[in-house]
């Protein structure tokens, strides 16, 4: 949502923002209204405390349009089209337009780039990838890698679940941090401390979800 609120309010572009939970398109919605009225008082006191000024005067042009729906990796290009201009995109009806992903988590930045191959409407493609763990891996066209023809036939091309999650990572960042001594690093080794203690206890539980509080750098491992 606040991608879309960027665009749409910082540029003044259509936008339209598919979401796959109907929550997820509330949030977004409320989060418009609220910037829209803050835009709308501001632009009030420029022009001398005027109330009758139009949303499109405010924003740009119109606020962004979010839906719910899904687009799977299999998703043809008549999938998309129907997705979007069934409910009511404004501005899509025959127009080109731009696939824009920020965090496109697993399988979502491959699925972009077969739409952009497929689908002659979609003039250009942006994603900023995440999570490439949840990416699907296979011998068939859907799967998020490989995506090449070649490279599905290369033997050894497999990457498994953890170098998908090493590639999620930066290691010049990590570098930069043990160079400067970072402070944070401490939670990561309670972590990982605090996994291999789970999975010898459960092994069904190989990959917890170990969340960690705020300034937890600050506390003991027992705390």
């Amino acid at each position: 949502g606040h991608l879309s609120r960027y665009l749409a309010f910082g540029h003044g572009l259509r936008v339209t923002g598919v979401e796959a939970g109907e929550e997820l398109v509330t949030a977004a919605t409320r989060f418009d209204s609220e910037l829209l009225l803050s835009l709308r008082k501001e632009a009030a006191r420029k022009l001398e405390c005027r109330r009758d000024i139009p949303d499109e005067e405010v924003a740009g042009q119109l606020l962004p349009h979010h839906l719910v729906g899904r687009v799977g990796s299999g998703a043809s290009e008549e999938d998309l089209l129907q997705l979007l201009e069934a409910q009511g995109s404004p501005g899509l009806e025959g127009s080109p337009f731009v696939l824009t992903g920020l965090h496109a988590c697993g399988d979502l930045g491959p699925t972009a780039l077969r739409q952009f191959a497929q689908c002659p409407r979609v003039l250009g493609v942006t994603a900023v990838s995440c999570c490439y763990m949840k990416v699907t891996t296979g011998s068939t066209a859907e799967s998020g890698y490989p995506m090449s023809t070649w490279v599905r036939g290369l033997p050894g091309h497999g990457l498994p679940y953890k170098l998908r999650e090493l590639a999620c990572h930066a290691i010049e960042d990590y570098a930069g941090r043990l160079k400067q001594r970072s402070t944070g690093l401490r939670v990561h080794c309670y972590r990982a401390t605090l996994e291999t203690i789970i999975r010898k206890i459960d092994p069904s539980l190989k990959r917890p979800g170990v969340q960690t509080p705020r300034n937890a750098h600050l506390l003991s491992f027992e705390e």
